[in-house]
């Protein structure tokens, strides 16, 4: 009877056992929302929040949503439209096994780009990352090269390592369709200025607002449709991620700046502007979609005559003029920003008769210019410019630089860095990756090119050129003339055909002293004029090329 007991108790005992280890694997197989995920990585006193932006949806027609950057006949559209960002339909993305939202906007050269956003702390790394993609890749290939970042590509699914903050973007057959990037940046808990009161908005339509003196605006997260923001005086502005800010289309209740402007717009004043302000901070993982406006009817983020101004962490969509503008200020800095755009005049990032300027680890892909330096006849010397860690992705003009206007001198400005994934435009002999565009009486001295990787570029990888745009106008020879000298290019890597340009004038309008150090093209150095298939048109100065 004893071992009839034990028999049967040993056999109820295994059924149990059974039992428990079905439903044990019955509890690790994917539900239908999180199909092929992998176990979340778990890591002690790591932060990796993926910000997710309320009112997105998928593109109700994905055919429409693209074309919206062009006409039937090819020409670029500037016009308006409804919808500017849409949950990406090509990519599902796990990082440590979790998924975290993917989005898409519309651009100008290769139909759409996807990125997700991290905020994370420095506990969170390696971080692993997985994509799963809808179409078919032979190769991929993760931008910028020079952050070492190696993905591998089995049927349809990447993967790969993220080692620290920056910006990652997967291309896919060396081509720029449908890119995917990886914004990973710092998490910071929220801390307001010592003395400031916090004034608190929650999701919601407003007007006009104004950021006040000794206080904090601050946004809530969720989707705020709004007029402008106007900043006083030591005041901030701060967005928790997630904040969508929907820039609403101004009507002639507010008075324009400008009707008609140079193209026949009505434009009126900046969607966030500051006017003889200092100590202003603006900061946050806010997206801010421009797209709802008509072409030129506001610029996205401008000062002017300002200092000890700070912007960090927005990502700003579609202006519909310039983006980020400091004009004759003084003691500037835009950190983390991430822009997007494809309309014409949608500048990335312009320093404008500015000085002691820091712009870093900043991504642009834009319709036309994305990093530069302007100066017009202000009594702000431009000088001690900085602009570091920075990727630049000029679908329609070009890469960064010192660009057009230049009514007065340039001085002491380095890119220190930085990367150009993609420069296709060619519809003018004054584009490139790396440029110098003298298009006024200044002169450009004192430029630094160091440490800068160039993808593909399609018209010259570097342009100096000086412009003679009214060769009948004898009053210009009055001038000193346009000049660049003294500009350096060290450690320049870049692959493709394209030629070095340096275009002067005459023995007044000239180029002279520049230095080519250390430059690479398709991995092999360059140690003669022959190498860099230099290209010299006018009166040119000395050039120099080293290899060490």
């Amino acid at each position: 009877m004893k071992t009839n007991f034990i028999t049967r108790l040993k056999k109820e005992f295994a059924s149990f056992f059974l039992i428990v280890c079905l439903l044990f694997v019955c509890s690790c197989k994917d539900n239908g929302n999180a199909k092929n995920h992998e176990q979340p990585i778990e890591k002690e006193g790591a932060i990796i929040q993926a910000v997710t932006w309320q009112g997105i949806k998928e593109a109700a027609d994905m055919q429409s949503f693209i074309r919206q950057t062009h006409f039937s006949d090819g020409s670029h559209n500037n016009e308006k439209h409804v919808v500017g960002v849409i949950q990406s339909p090509y990519y599902h993305v796990e990082a440590d096994g979790k998924q975290i939202p993917v989005y898409a906007v519309p651009t100008s050269e290769g139909e759409t780009h996807s990125f997700s956003t991290l905020l994370v702390n420095d506990k969170a790394f390696p971080i692993k990352l997985k994509l799963t993609v809808t179409f078919s890749a032979g190769k991929v290939t993760v931008l910028p090269e020079s952050n070492g970042v190696k993905a591998a590509i089995s049927g349809k699914t990447v993967e790969a390592v993220i080692p620290a903050v920056g910006s990652y973007s997967f291309i896919f057959d060396e081509k720029q369709d449908n890119a995917f990037t990886l914004f990973v940046q710092e998490h910071a808990e929220f801390m307001a200025p010592d003395g400031y009161e916090v004034v608190k908005l929650k999701p919601g339509d407003y007007g006009s607002l104004i950021a006040e003196s000794n206080k904090v605006l601050y946004f809530e997260t969720g989707v705020h449709t709004i007029n402008r923001i106007t900043v006083s005086n030591n005041s901030a502005v701060y967005f928790e991620p997630g904040v969508f800010l929907d820039a609403k289309q101004p009507t002639l209740a507010e008075i324009p700046t400008q009707y008609p402007d140079w193209a026949g717009q009505i434009a009126w004043g900046p969607f966030i502007t500051g006017t003889n302000v200092s100590g202003v901070k603006i900061w946050g993982a806010a997206l801010i979609d421009h797209t709802r406006l008509d072409w030129h009817a506001r610029k996205g983020v401008h000062f002017t005559n300002c200092s000890n101004i700070e912007i960090d962490g927005l990502m700003i969509n579609n202006t519909s003029e310039w983006t980020v503008t400091f004009m004759n200020c003084t003691n500037v800095a835009a950190h983390n920003l991430v822009i997007f755009g494809y309309r014409q005049n949608s500048d990335g990032i312009n320093i404008c008769s500015s000085s002691d300027a820091v712009v870093s680890d900043c991504f642009i892909r834009a319709g036309d210019d994305t990093y530069c330096v302007k100066t017009y006849a202000t009594p702000v010397k431009t000088n001690n410019i900085l602009f570091k860690n920075n990727i630049s992705w000029p679908d329609k003009c070009r890469g960064m630089g010192i660009i057009h206007e230049t009514e007065t001198d340039v001085a002491n400005v380095r890119f220190e860095h930085c990367s150009v994934a993609f420069a296709p435009a060619t519809w003018a002999d004054f584009l490139g990756a790396l440029v110098i565009i003298v298009a006024g009486p200044a002169e450009v001295s004192g430029i630094y090119f160091d440490d800068i990787e160039i993808y593909n570029v399609n018209q010259y990888a570097i342009n100096l050129t000086i412009l003679n745009l009214d060769p009948t106008n004898t009053v210009e020879t009055s001038y000193r003339g346009g000049q660049i000298h003294d500009v350096y290019f060290n450690n320049i890597r870049y692959n493709g055909t394209s030629p070095i340009r340096l275009c002067g004038i005459d023995e007044v309008k000239t180029i002279d002293k520049i230095y080519f150090n250390q430059i690479h093209c398709n991995g092999n150095l360059c140690a003669s004029k022959e190498d860099l298939k230099l290209r010299t048109d006018g009166v040119i100065g000395d050039i120099y090329i080293n290899v060490q």
